[in-house]
């Protein structure tokens, strides 16, 4: 397993990484997001906005620590364990790995006209498919029920 990193934001300074997310983060599949833009087709009006999903999502990641760790602090008789803040944390950096080019007008416009209402259509069902190959494929240290609860807090049933 890897060991954690800092990685320098200019917002935000220097966000700690977890092993475990390192071991997603250090994907294809994860590193393809540094491609997607976050804000979609507004680059093409707007030139310098080219804000990423992989950004994003560190950046998701990060934020989330720092508000369980709050929640935790503030509420210790929930028993939010560490594991706990870094599954969650996990959620927030994979929440939009099933994103496709244009974001959510791909989703929201294109694949609705070719494929209608199904769950493939939306990114959280897509994120929960890359989730489950990602760990099989690259043999990641976490067990099926913190997975599956990753995949709840990304998709709620």
């Amino acid at each position: 397993m890897a060991k954690e990193i800092h990685i320098h934001d200019e917002i935000y300074g220097q966000m700690l990484i977890d092993p475990l997310l390192l071991n997603f983060i250090d994907t294809p599949e994860f590193q393809r997001l540094r491609f997607i833009k976050q804000l979609g087709a507004s680059c093409f009006v707007f030139p310098s906005a080219t804000h990423t999903r992989f950004e994003h999502s560190i950046g998701v990641a990060h934020l989330t620590g720092i508000m369980i760790k709050s929640i935790c602090s503030k509420q210790p008789e929930l028993g939010i364990t560490d594991r706990h803040v870094i599954l969650l944390q996990l959620a927030g950096l994979l929440h939009d790995i099933g994103h496709l080019c244009y974001s959510h007008f791909f989703d929201g416009f294109f694949l609705k006209n070719k494929l209608g209402d199904v769950p493939e259509r939306e990114h959280e069902y897509r994120s929960n498919q890359i989730i489950d190959l990602i760990v099989s494929k690259y043999d990641i240290p976490i067990t099926k029920e913190e997975i599956e609860f990753v995949k709840h807090v990304i998709e709620p049933t």
